[in-house]
């Protein structure tokens, strides 16, 4: 009986293999037999899955904001206000390990400026968050400018993450500073 082989893990495996040679590397490092080696796959099973270095990294990406999807997702029974202030502190990196993945991200976000389909890619999880932003802080961005509002809030959590990865910014304050926003936002509901 032949082997059941499971593509969508497959795929995935490589693409984990991307975020560990971007993480260790950089993006420019990325290339399939260096995935191929951080994957502990051939470059055969590489090259079965993705028939270029930019089509694997634009799977990459997709399945990082699917990931952190996920995470959003599994605190579906927490208050929505828990979920929101969940979803807009989970890129600050507060340890190695959240330094890692949001580096990750942004090279992905660097790399979509001169690739338009990696670019639609980024768009799409942007867009994904904006959704949720307004979806939890409902109330929040009811009315006249409310879409602007939670846009704003999305690119300012942006804006405090990429201070934080380069060390102008404490985790701690950055925390604080979208706190903030989200006690002036819910105040102004009031």
């Amino acid at each position: 009986m032949p082997k059941k082989v499971d593509h969508a893990e497959r795929r995935r495996e490589i693409a984990l293999g991307v975020f560990q040679v971007i993480a260790e590397r950089g993006i420019a490092a990325v290339s399939l037999r260096s995935v191929a080696a951080a994957a502990g796959v051939s470059m055969g099973r590489v090259q079965y899955y993705f028939s270029s270095r930019d089509e694997m990294v634009r799977h990459a990406c997709g399945l990082f904001g699917e990931l952190a999807a996920e995470r959003y997702v599994s605190r579906a029974e927490e208050p929505a206000s828990a979920r929101l202030r969940h979803l807009l502190t989970m890129g600050v990196p507060d340890g190695s390990d959240a330094r890692i993945g949001s580096g990750v991200w942004y090279s992905f976000v660097t790399a979509a400026v001169t690739d338009p389909v990696l670019a639609e890619v980024v768009r799409g999880a942007w867009a994904g968050m904006r959704e949720r932003v307004v979806e939890d802080g409902a109330g929040m961005f009811d009315g006249e400018g409310g879409d602007l509002e939670a846009e704003g809030l999305a690119s300012l959590v942006d804006g405090i993450t990429l201070r934080v990865m380069l060390g102008h910014l404490e985790p701690e304050r950055a925390v604080s500073m979208i706190d903030l926003h989200l006690q002036r936002l819910d105040d102004a509901r009031s």
